[in-house]
């Protein structure tokens, strides 16, 4: 009972988010028309969000600074998640043919938890590392999680759906957030109304993703 009124709450987060972008996307239009002014203000604002927001390609013929990345080798005391890490990031990227074959619906992210200095980044880097040496071309996002805020209402929000957006289209894709927490803290009753919508539309983004 209680997993299906989580079920249902997540639902209506999700729907509410996805409204939201629309009526906001229908504004800007509005004003676009109306502001010619605003256009190219917003064209501007959007090209250099854009190449904050430009992956670092690795693996294949022509992976961009391959040499600054170590492989699983880095990686000591944690054979466990270097597994779990193969096979729910590495398997579905590489190759997808074996889920598709089998009937499986591949996993669309990674929790990584635990005290700071337990080697959560380190195995990120050692999975970029793996995948830089492969012959797949494969684009790779980092952001931190305070990396996303700004200081208007919304632009954590609008950073969000572009850097969603731009992975879609250049997939296969890995996106990282360090310090999600910094981004999306846990939900409360005394949590304010900005990391409500936040977490919401990071949650939608999430539900929207395609394996």
């Amino acid at each position: 009972m209680k997993a299906e009124k989580m079920k249902l709450e997540m639902r209506k987060m999700t729907n509410d988010a996805q409204r939201k972008d629309i009526e906001a996307e229908e504004k800007w239009l509005e004003n676009c028309g109306e502001d010619e002014e605003f256009f190219k203000r917003e064209s501007k604002r959007l090209h250099r969000d854009l190449l904050r927001i430009a992956p670092v390609y690795i693996g294949g013929a022509n992976s961009e600074n391959k040499t600054q990345y170590q492989g699983w080798e880095s990686v000591a005391g944690l054979q466990d998640v270097i597994r779990c890490m193969k096979e729910v990031v590495i398997l579905p990227l590489l190759y997808p043919e074996f889920f598709y074959n089998l009937g499986l619906t591949p996993p669309r992210g990674v929790l990584l938890h635990g005290y700071p200095g337990t080697g959560k980044t380190q195995v990120v880097r050692a999975l970029i590392g793996s995948c830089a040496c492969g012959d797949k071309r494969i684009a790779y996002f980092a952001r931190k999680g305070a990396d996303c805020l700004g200081k208007d209402v919304g632009d954590a929000e609008r950073q969000l759906r572009l850097l969603f957006q731009v992975a879609e289209k250049s997939q296969p894709s890995i996106t990282f957030f360090d310090e999600i927490d910094g981004l999306a803290p846990c939900r409360s009753e005394q949590q304010d109304q900005t990391h409500s919508s936040v977490v919401s539309t990071l949650l939608a983004l999430m539900d929207g993703l395609k394996s």
